[in-house]
């Protein structure tokens, strides 16, 4: 009988490296389900806690749409307005600004409220507790830009003072509110001077033209032609005089 040629054993594959690592992982995880379980359920209770005991912050929005005051009347003859990439940005911080800040602390009493929420009333004077209270609505304001807009959104944050959500929630829009206000007040009282200015100058001119004419005398048959480009330039900006005098009332 021919002699038997040895065969080789034929190599088994072997199990991924992975799949081994995660049964040794399962298996030590169960039999240290009790310790795994306690652990989860300790993280979990300790969340909760910390979540509850957080001061609450109360937020608020308020929106609104900021561009440069036009007159509805061309005072001059040909004005226009130009494009300012960094009006916007302007804008932001006459929203921030102090006087903005202290007129809307003293139009809701807010030094009255965080003075004695953050006890500055026994340790500060009352004009200290004014800066104080105009400091932290600063810090908690925050103004943001809708993308390609003329709106400005202005955000309250407060944590104090301490008052049921709803009205807490409440007392947070009104001072975003305000801060609007006070500021769109501020624009419009800034953006009568030039009609007023305009109607000034308005008035002068038509003194200037009225004695004038009075020189000329309508009864100068060889000036009628001038008196009456004269009268009727007169009658134009005192038309112009009363549109103004309308759009400011």
């Amino acid at each position: 009988p021919a002699p038997a040629v040895p065969v080789a054993p034929v190599p088994q594959p072997a199990a991924p490296a992975e799949a081994v690592h995660f049964l040794d992982y399962w298996q030590i995880l169960y039999s240290r389900k009790e310790i795994v379980i306690a652990v989860s359920l300790l993280l979990i209770l300790v969340g909760v806690v910390v979540t509850t005991r957080m001061p609450k912050v109360y937020s608020a929005t308020s929106v609104i749409e900021v561009h440069r005051e036009t007159p509805n009347i061309d005072l001059m003859g040909g004005t226009s307005v130009r494009y300012d990439p960094i009006y916007l940005r302007t804008q932001f911080e006459i929203i921030k600004s102090r006087p903005i800040l202290e007129q809307v602390v003293k139009e809701m009493g807010l030094d009255q409220d965080f003075g004695m929420e953050y006890g500055w009333k026994n340790t500060q004077s009352e004009r200290g507790v004014v800066e104080s209270t105009v400091n932290l609505l600063r810090r908690q304001t925050t103004l943001s830009i809708y993308r390609d807009t003329d709106l400005i959104a202005i955000e309250v944050r407060l944590d104090k003072p301490n008052r049921p959500e709803g009205e807490a929630a409440k007392y947070a829009a009104n001072i975003a509110n305000t801060i609007a206000k006070v500021y769109q007040e501020r624009v419009a009282e800034e953006g009568r001077k030039p009609i007023l200015d305009g109607i000034a100058q308005l008035e002068n001119d038509v003194r200037g033209l009225e004695r004038q004419i009075a020189e000329i005398g309508p009864v100068n048959e060889v000036a009628m032609d001038e008196y009456t480009k004269l009268k009727e330039r007169a009658d134009y900006i005192v038309e112009q005089v009363d549109d103004l005098e309308r759009a400011r009332g």
